[in-house]
C-alpha cells in the first residue's frame, strides 16, 4: 500500500478494506466483524470518494503507526492511533470543498 500511486484507487480501497477486516479479526468480536461486513460497501463508496478527491497519504500513515502499535502489542497505543486517524480522517474530508464530494 505504501508504495501504491493515488491513481490506483481500485487497489488502494482493496487493501484498506482488508487491513480493516484484519483488525476486526484480530479484534476476536464477532460483532464487530459482523458490522464490518455490513458495512463494508458503504465504506467503500465513500473511501473511493476520499482517495479519488484529497488522497490516501493520511491513511497510509496512520495504518502504518496502528500496524506498528500492534506489532508491539501496544492495545492502548493503537486504539488511541485508530481514534486520532478517525478524528483526522474526517477533518480533512470536512476541510476539503464540499464539491468534490458532490457527485
Amino acid at each position: 500500500l505504501e508504495q501504491m500511486a493515488d491513481s490506483c484507487t481500485k487497489e488502494i480501497i482493496a487493501l484498506d478494506l482488508e487491513f480493516h477486516r484484519m483488525l476486526c479479526t484480530i479484534a476476536k468480536n464477532r460483532l464487530v466483524l459482523k458490522v464490518n461486513e455490513i458495512l463494508n460497501e458503504l465504506y467503500r463508496h465513500s473511501m473511493t470518494r476520499v482517495v479519488e478527491n484529497i488522497g490516501s497519504r493520511l491513511g497510509r500513515v496512520y495504518h502504518r503507526k496502528i500496524y506498528e502499535t500492534l506489532l508491539n502489542r501496544d492495545a492502548e497505543a493503537a486504539k488511541a492511533i485508530m481514534e486520532e486517524h478517525i478524528i483526522k480522517t474526517i477533518e480533512h474530508v470536512k476541510a476539503a470543498p464540499e464539491e468534490l464530494f458532490n457527485h
